[in-house]
């Protein structure tokens, strides 16, 4: 059972996510987040210490639960990863929404100093050694998978541009994760 406590600092994450996505960082504002949670403000910094604070702590959760969404377990293939990413991207945009803000706001230091963001990838990166790529492969590989099923979710008009407005989403998928498993041969 969630305390008081827990469930105030719920309500002020998911009304901070919402707005965070929408706004970014340096657009949202705590009023809305405390009205949207029906907070008081001064809650936020008491739990959080600052805007900052509360988009950190949005961005940390947010993660964790797209991990928990699509794992990546030890063997598992980088296609059958692919699979799962853009369905997650597509169905469920805030992640990317809030790096991208994340991108546009802060330098890239910051993400680097975030140990628990490090073993995160660390993470992906160890399962697709496991599956049978080097480290270097693995990494790229990583890198590649991320782009190719985030790309058309943070950029649709490009994809609409080069594929056309009436493109399928189940067909960019399918190709997606076909050329996924042909670059990797796993």
């Amino acid at each position: 059972m969630q305390s008081i406590a827990e469930r105030t600092k719920h309500k002020l994450l998911a009304a901070a996510r919402a707005e965070f996505a929408e706004h970014g960082l340096a657009g949202a504002r705590v009023d809305r987040v405390a009205a949207a949670a029906g907070i008081n403000k001064q809650r936020i910094y008491g739990y959080f210490d600052s805007k900052d604070g509360l988009f950190d702590a949005v961005l940390a959760e947010t993660m964790i639960e797209a991990a928990a969404d699509k794992p990546l377990q030890a063997g598992d293939s980088p296609a059958g990863y692919a699979d799962r990413t853009f369905d997650f991207h597509r169905n469920d945009p805030d992640l990317l929404r809030l790096l991208m803000w994340e991108a546009l706001s802060r330098p890239v230091e910051a993400a680097l100093s975030d140990s628990g963001r490090q073993q995160h990838y660390d993470r992906k990166i160890a399962a697709f050694t496991d599956a049978g790529l080097n480290d270097d492969e693995a990494r790229y590989t990583l890198l590649v998978v991320l782009a190719l099923t985030s790309y058309t979710a943070a950029l649709p008009q490009i994809a609409a541009l080069v594929l056309g407005h009436d493109y399928s989403d189940d067909e960019l998928k399918s190709r997606i994760v076909d050329t996924v498993g042909r670059l990797t041969n796993l």
